[in-house]
């Protein structure tokens, strides 16, 4: 037998009804068996398991003498039309007929007979530019490229002009007359059946009949096919009803239904007996015999080995340096994403805000501009009347005649736009302007402040309380924004230091004397070392990270669209796509590493203290983590939207949660477990030891960050072979 099915049984979950119940089917060798089924009645599961996609769960299946196993012994065209479609026809065949081992030469004179025998169009020309009909010419085209002893065909006919079915069923005729091959094709058309040897009728997961269309015909007495289908399905739902009410079930819904078949019925000619052996009787297929020891050949071929993986690796490998080479602006685009975050990052994120609108009251400038002008004064007339008289600077003991020496130090000191001040002559004034946004807050100081001030430090002890209220400097502020209004607060402390330092050197004294008893001493980075350079490692790494999951929607897509089928049934396995994904993504994930260590040290001051050669390589073993774990959740889901929606969950949490944004030791206990866990997260604090400390890969951080990606580099790959396996 070509093809043989004993008892078997396939259902999808324990509480669905079965696909496939207990079926039987025999397919003779060197025979065309004809597969006849409503939709829905097991026809595309039946030979998905044939083909070695699915596993029954239950019962026997023996496919040319062994088990169900994808290579070259088959040639499957399933009811998609999974091709690929930036391909041309031309680059489609060959990329199949690279990996069942076909010589170029091969190859090209297969496409000419194939294109001249399906009427196949310019095979220069993209898939994507074809019609439904020549679409399902090329698909029929890939399954018969490498010219097979077995030929499962889904639905190969549907679609076609009459004229080309009846020139593509005569040649499957010659295939089988010539070459022995056997041919087991599902189809909706009646009068198809003629050309098949063996019509097996499927209903609801199990064979009606099996038998020559001529004897069928005679057993019950019909001149139509149809008629014939239609009776069997009439009695196997009188059957299913007579069983129920044997169980004493009644059910009032129940019906005696038959299957809508679009069939046309004709008058069968061409038949053949044939006989319906088991496993091991004498019409068990011999494989040294058959077809001059073709089977044998082909057999040896696919156990090549490590030849035949590197074949099927280098075929994946061209097929993704096509889709590059179609679509040139995803390169660039590809290589753009990393510079385009860098300058987000590098111009928006840890810099210091700019700009933010204080107001200044004062009494004491009040007094000097007059009661009748003050309503009129401007900031910039205040500025400039504190940088002509104390642009230099006075010591702190002198108020100066006017009151203004301290008021004016103080502002001096900070940088044009760095804060901008408007003039508010009173309290309420500056209030409204907060009330009404025009302002975040202001600055009071009170009358006599610079004399208030000098008082304080000339009697220390012995000042009272009108000279202690008197030298505070009141803030009042929106606290909401809380970002800016942090840095208001510590740039207006510093500014103050630094009046104070400067005043007392004026005074001839020691600047030391008015400084916070605390020695700040940096053993790696800087004491004030920006916020911009922290990020960077973080940046990295984050960003690879999710870069490399992007290829995994392409995979997705594949699914969806049967390719990946297509190519399991030729021999691709996973552990192929997996390598072939590695390498030729390793390009693209190493020009996008070049971008982010050229630009960020050439412009943007990211200084490596340790060894570039462990930088990089960290950060190439966390971009393949990426990858790998892109790879196991494409396994998981069915489409390119599940998948995106995953990668949106996963990053964002990989944004907030592995201490690039917010520090990790402020997190609760239980959370930074999980936040530690990430796959970015151990291997961030590791780059930032190798960047900023120079530690090598002797240091436990260090190490425990390569050992962190490579962990998330094979538990994935490890979880994708599960979930495909899984799903059979």
């Amino acid at each position: 037998m070509a093809v043989q099915v004993v008892n078997g049984c396939k259902r999808f979950s324990l509480k669905s009804p079965p696909i496939l119940n207990n079926l039987n089917l025999s397919v003779q060798q060197g025979s065309i068996y004809g597969l006849l089924g409503a939709s829905g009645c097991g026809k595309t599961t039946l030979l998905s398991c044939i083909v070695g996609l699915k596993k029954l769960d239950s019962g026997e299946i023996s496919v040319l003498g062994g088990r169900p196993e994808p290579g070259s012994l088959l040639g499957y065209m399933p009811q998609d039309i999974a091709l690929i479609s930036i391909f041309t026809i031309k680059e489609m065949l060959t990329y199949f007929g690279r990996i069942y081992g076909m010589t170029y030469a091969s190859i090209a004179e297969r496409i000419q007979f194939l294109t001249e025998f399906l009427e196949l169009p310019d095979t220069s020309k993209l898939i994507a530019n074809l019609s439904g009909g020549q679409l399902r010419r090329v698909s029929f085209s890939v399954a018969l490229i490498h010219n097979p002893p077995l030929i499962v065909l889904d639905e190969p006919t549907v679609g076609l002009d009459p004229v080309l079915r009846q020139s593509i069923w005569e040649h499957l005729g010659a295939l089988v007359a010539c070459e022995k091959t056997s041919i087991i094709v599902s189809t909706h058309y009646i009068d198809e059946a003629k050309f098949c040897d063996t019509v097996g009728i499927l209903r609801k997961g199990a064979l009606l009949a099996e038998d020559s269309p001529q004897s069928l015909l005679a057993l019950h007495h019909s001149s139509s096919l149809e008629k014939v289908v239609l009776q069997l399905c009439h009695d196997a739902a009188a059957r299913r009803l007579s069983n129920l009410k044997n169980n004493n079930y009644s059910n009032k819904n129940e019906r005696l239904t038959t299957e809508h078949f679009t069939f046309i019925g004709v008058e069968l000619t061409r038949v053949r007996k044939l006989s319906n052996g088991n496993f091991g009787g004498d019409d068990v297929l011999d494989v040294k015999k058959m077809n001059n020891g073709k089977l044998q050949i082909i057999r040896k071929m696919e156990q090549s080995g490590w030849k035949k993986d590197l074949r099927i690796v280098g075929a994946l490998m061209s097929k993704t340096l096509l889709r590059q080479i179609r679509h040139p602006a995803a390169i660039f685009v590809q290589l753009l994403l990393p510079l385009l975050e860098i300058l987000a990052y590098e111009n928006i994120v840890g810099l210091e805000p700019k700009g933010a609108i204080m107001g200044v009251v004062s009494s004491d400038w009040n007094e000097i501009r007059g009661t009748h002008r003050v309503n009129t004064t401007t900031m910039n007339e205040f500025l400039r009347y504190c940088s002509t008289l104390y642009g230099e600077g006075s010591c702190l003991l002198n108020a100066g005649d006017d009151g203004m020496s301290s008021i004016c130090g103080f502002l001096n000191e900070f940088e044009k736009d760095e804060i901008r001040w408007t003039y508010k002559y009173s309290t309420n004034e500056a209030l409204k302007s907060i009330h009404g946004g025009k302002a975040m807050g202001f600055i009071e100081f009170p009358a006599n402040f610079s004399g208030h001030l000098r008082d304080r430090i000339l009697e220390k002890n012995y000042i009272g309380n009108g000279t202690l209220l008197g030298s505070k400097i009141n803030i009042r502020m929106d606290e909401s924004n809380v970002l800016t209004r942090d840095w208001v607060h510590a740039t207006i402390m510093k500014k103050y230091q630094a009046y104070l330092e400067k005043s007392v050197i004026k005074c001839d004294a020691d600047p030391r004397t008015v400084q916070l008893p605390l020695n700040h001493h940096a053993i790696y980075g800087k004491y004030d070392g920006e916020w911009t350079l922290f990020l960077q490692p973080g940046l990295i790494i984050l960003y690879m990270f999710i870069l490399a999951n992007l290829p995994s929607v392409i995979f997705v897509m594949e699914k969806r669209e049967g390719v990946a089928d297509r190519g399991a049934v030729t021999g691709i396995k996973f552990g192929h796509i997996v390598v072939a994904s590695f390498v030729s993504d390793s390009f693209m994930i190493v020009g996008q590493i070049a971008v982010f260590f050229i630009v960020l040290p050439g412009f943007y001051g990211m200084k490596v203290e340790g060894s570039w050669v462990l930088a990089v390589g960290l950060v190439y073993l966390t971009a393949l983590s990426g990858l790998a774990c892109g790879l196991w959740w494409a396994t998981m889901v069915h489409h390119e939207m599940e998948l995106i929606l995953v990668l949106l969950f996963v990053n964002i949490t990989n944004l907030i949660s592995t201490g690039n944004m917010w520090p990790l030791e402020s997190v609760s206990s239980i959370y930074r477990i999980f936040c530690w866990s990430l796959p970015a997260s151990i291997p961030m604090q590791a780059l930032r030891s190798i960047m900023f400390k120079g530690w090598g890969l002797n240091h436990p951080q260090v190490y425990q960050g390569f050992l962190v990606a490579i962990f998330w580099i094979v538990i994935p790959i490890l979880l994708s072979f599960l979930f495909v396996r899984l799903r059979k």
